[in-house]
């Protein structure tokens, strides 16, 4: 995730960001997929990522040690590409039933309330713990929790 944050007045910033979870690959034993004829069987597999951007406020209360609440709003991308339905009924010979299923992506309204704890240090340095939950609204429609530590570096005269 990357970001940056401006102090719209003493105890509020707005917010900004954007973020990238690199492609991941998993599998589904056990699953079966109609054809049209006898259904299929098998390993399923995929690769997923996830990039979207974000909007938010702050308030913040404290000096050098502060602690924030907020919320943002933004719009979440998922891809799952490699699609696949992989026979495993013979476990010495796996092989795919070639199925060629499209690959697929889903957009969703990003809903994300947010509590956390900020350290300014050497001057214009920071280190601060965000936890934050994300709703997924609409197409994916799940909830999560990120739990990000982050450095920052602030400048002033804007």
């Amino acid at each position: 995730m990357i970001g940056v944050r401006y102090g719209l007045r003493q105890g509020l910033d707005l917010t900004a960001a954007g973020f990238y979870e690199a492609p991941a690959r998993f599998s589904n034993p056990g699953t079966a997929i109609d054809t049209g004829g006898a259904p299929a069987s098998g390993t399923f597999t995929a690769e997923t990522s996830r990039w979207g951007v974000l909007l938010g406020a702050r308030w913040i209360h404290g000096l050098a040690l502060r602690w924030f609440v907020g919320g943002e709003v933004g719009w979440s991308r998922q891809t799952f590409t490699g699609l696949d339905l992989v026979n495993v009924s013979d476990p010495t010979n796996p092989h795919t039933f070639g199925l060629g299923l499209a690959d697929r992506g889903k957009s969703a309204l990003l809903l994300s309330p947010l509590a956390g704890v900020e350290w300014q240090f050497a001057g214009r340095w920071s280190i601060a713990f965000t936890p934050r939950v994300q709703v997924l609204v609409g197409g994916a429609g799940k909830v999560g929790v990120v739990l990000p530590v982050s450095v920052g570096y602030s400048w002033y005269g804007l």
